[in-house]
């Protein structure tokens, strides 16, 4: 009984293993983008800008940040350690079962070898979602317009945006919208927003992949537009004060 209980011990948490593997590797994936592109922006922050690259603690931040990581490594080696030290007690662990003394420590041991191989998963969800609620914290970003500029069929191209840098930056995109359109009713600045016309606005560029490929750190303000034939232009603007990475972006893309 002993022999049998042990083997069936280890095969499940062989298989257990492998399940838990596979789903944490599943979590990793979604979050792996926004955790690397919240260390480099980390990173250029603290060497870059303001009093944290001219003093030490740009890099004494840096070193807590790579600490913390170390011992998230070393968490998840001594958990595979235990694991192989459940597996090689869960054969004495059965045999000893019978003595009154040791009764119901085969139910403990069990359980403790399932919480071990579970941990993983359970680590890396909630590193995922504190990365994603770091990077994409939404609630309270303010998402507006700031230029257009008219294209040729009538249409006005107009920035979209939120006012999140980094890693958290969401919105960064060009769309159009109609002026002439027969329903649209003119109304007085001054006029009451409630019941007013809504314009129909359509997507023309996602400009948030590229501003994320030209830099390490994808700036809030993209502030103008221009279409010279069929290629759009945008560029953005670096605010010039001592907080701000300090350069300018401009970018293009095809319509």
């Amino acid at each position: 009984k002993a022999v049998v209980s042990s083997a069936l011990t280890i095969n499940v948490l062989d298989i257990l293993i492998g399940i838990t593997d596979e789903a944490s590797a599943f979590v990793w994936q979604s979050g792996r983008p926004d955790l690397v592109r919240m260390i480099e922006g980390m990173m250029t922050v603290a060497t870059t800008t303001g009093p944290l690259a001219t003093t030490f603690v740009g890099p004494l931040c840096l070193l807590v940040g790579f600490l913390g990581l170390l011992g998230l490594v070393v968490s998840l080696m001594m958990r595979s350690s235990l694991i192989y030290v459940v597996a090689a007690l869960a054969p004495i662990v059965w045999s000893m079962g019978v003595l009154p003394s040791f009764r119901g420590s085969s139910r403990k041991l069990v359980h403790l070898g399932v919480s071990l191989v579970l941990s993983k998963l359970a680590i890396v969800t909630t590193l995922v979602v504190a990365v994603k609620l770091i990077a994409h914290p939404l609630d309270g970003a303010r998402v507006g317009v700031s230029d257009l500029t008219s294209l040729p069929d009538g249409r006005f191209a107009v920035i979209e945006r939120d006012d999140l840098a980094g890693p958290a930056a969401v919105i960064k995109r060009v769309i159009s919208v109609h002026l002439g359109d027969p329903a649209l009713e003119w109304a007085p600045i001054d006029a009451d927003p409630v019941g007013a016309t809504r314009l129909t606005k359509r997507p023309i560029a996602d400009l948030l992949p590229l501003l994320a490929a030209d830099s390490v750190w994808t700036p809030d303000k993209v502030e103008g537009v221009a279409v010279i034939d069929d290629e759009l232009w945008a560029v953005t603007d670096n605010d010039g004060v001592n907080d701000s990475l300090g350069h300018t972006l401009l970018v293009r893309t095809e319509i």
